[in-house]
């Protein structure tokens, strides 16, 4: 069954222009500005159960998109249904069947434990007791939260927070959780602990999942599917490895030389950044890799090498 499906959806801003002279400044708010398109024409569709990543650099559409399917904003065209529902119109029934994590909002309290915070969450949704006491002990045992319920929230750290935001917004058992970067400052243990929880949410019940990230090598790792949104359209959808060939991901040798080397003049075709007498950058395609590393140590006085994907926000941009 289908959880989301958006139909040549568009939506448009109008951005005025600020300036520093009182005269300007109130002429352009009795003057129309300039039409600006968040998104234009975007057609997808998300079934239940599936965990499916935005991609895009900033100001791609990505946060525009998410609050069209939460109800936080009105389509300018085509239209969305999220569940079966028009989200704009914010029913009872359909606020409760979803959930919004967001890296730069918060629901906890901050000077309030998590578990003053979570019998809040229980009076808005309306939980039966019997049912929160349920979705409480599962979350605590899901997201390890056992140390840390009763600690006032401005006292625990960033990644203590995420994990405590990702309870609470599972307490009710939405059908769809929209993470906008919500590992947003993570370091690398905790947003895997948070794709990890993720993960738990779907396997349990069968959550859906559009979620929002910068960080590339985090997604590939949790998402099934990839949307990547360029100035509003869409350009891709499709899994991340088909994601990488489209773009033609590249592989990045670091390598480190036990002597001063030059760059190597008999291989115009390769990217080569001199970081120094003793190190260089090399960038070459993924199938050229075998042939080259034979080479390499042929010709150069390697004493460490190591071998990475290139950033695939560089790839997008390619596209």
């Amino acid at each position: 069954m289908t959880a989301i499906e958006a139909e040549f959806l568009g939506r448009d801003f109008r951005r005025t222009r600020r300036s520093s002279s009182f005269v300007a400044s109130i002429a352009a708010k009795l003057v129309r500005g300039e039409q600006v398109h968040a998104l234009r024409d975007i057609s997808f569709s998300v079934n239940r159960g599936e965990i499916v990543a935005l991609l895009g650099p900033n100001g791609a559409g990505k946060s525009t998109l998410i609050k069209l399917a939460t109800g936080l904003l009105r389509p300018s065209s085509g239209r969305i249904r999220v569940l079966e529902m028009n989200p704009a119109l914010r029913r009872k029934w359909f606020l409760k069947s979803i959930a919004l994590v967001s890296g730069q909002r918060r629901t906890l309290t901050w000077d309030l434990p998590a578990t003053s915070s979570f019998e809040l969450l229980r009076v808005i949704y309306g939980i039966a007791r019997t049912d929160f006491q349920h979705s409480l002990e599962e979350a605590i045992q899901l997201f390890d939260l056992a140390t840390i319920m009763h600690v006032p929230t401005k006292a625990l750290s960033l990644g203590q927070r995420m994990r405590l935001e990702l309870a609470a917004a599972a307490l009710h058992r939405p059908k769809i959780l929209f993470l906008d970067e919500p590992t947003l400052g993570l370091d690398a243990a905790n947003r895997s602990a948070v794709w990890e929880m993720v993960r738990s949410l779907r396997k349990s019940r069968q959550t859906t999942v559009l979620l929002t990230s910068h960080y590339i090598e985090d997604t590939e790792a949790i998402a099934e599917r990839t949307l990547v949104l360029r100035d509003g359209g869409l350009l891709f959808d499709g899994s991340f490895q088909e994601l990488k060939a489209k773009t033609k991901v590249k592989k990045i040798l670091d390598l480190v030389f036990s002597q001063a080397v030059k760059p190597i003049e008999s291989f115009p075709e390769l990217v080569w950044v001199q970081n120094g007498p003793y190190a260089a950058r090399v960038e070459l395609a993924t199938i050229q890799l075998a042939h080259y590393f034979s080479k390499f140590h042929e010709l150069l006085p390697i004493v460490d090498l190591t071998i990475r994907d290139e950033d695939v926000q560089s790839a997008i941009a390619r596209l």
